[in-house]
């Protein structure tokens, strides 16, 4: 039994396509294909090679190479960041960013009562899609056209 890595797969039906494709060689007697780890362990016999193995499953679409010639991802050394968590910091510090002022501006004067700038309580702010949002009713102040609006 040989060890191999398998790169390229992303589902259960691409695993199922390299057994079938190495399990039809001849001299493959059991192939089993692990989705998890991306490697294959084959059970092969003389007229197959390690080599015919690999052209057959880069020939399905995939890449193949014994295990001990395969090259593990070097680890990230102690305090260096990897690209993907890079990406996950600056979208999650944006977010915050943005979230605040909107928390603040839309949940701060009802609830908690904090001052919010006079041009965002006027009784009507034309939105993005040209409806008028009426923002009169928020105030602590009754007005007249707050009347319309509880009343309907």
């Amino acid at each position: 039994m040989e060890k191999f890595s398998v790169t390229g797969m992303s589902c259960a039906a691409c695993s199922a396509r390299i057994e079938k494709v190495v399990g039809q060689l001849p001299g493959v007697e059991e192939v089993a294909v692990s989705l998890l780890t991306n490697s294959m362990t084959v059970d092969f016999a003389a007229p197959a090679s390690a080599q015919s193995i690999c052209q057959a499953v880069e020939k399905a679409g995939y890449g193949a190479a014994p295990a001990t010639t395969a090259q593990a991802p070097a680890a990230p050394a102690e305090g260096e960041e990897t690209g993907e968590w890079k990406k996950v910091r600056t979208r999650l510090i944006a977010s915050v960013c943005l979230l605040l002022p909107l928390m603040y501006v839309s949940m701060g004067h009802p609830m908690a009562g904090w001052p919010v700038p006079e041009a965002l309580m006027r009784k009507y702010v034309d939105s993005s899609i040209g409806q008028r949002t009426p923002l009169g009713i928020y105030t602590k102040e009754p007005s007249e056209n707050t009347a319309e609006f509880s009343a309907a």
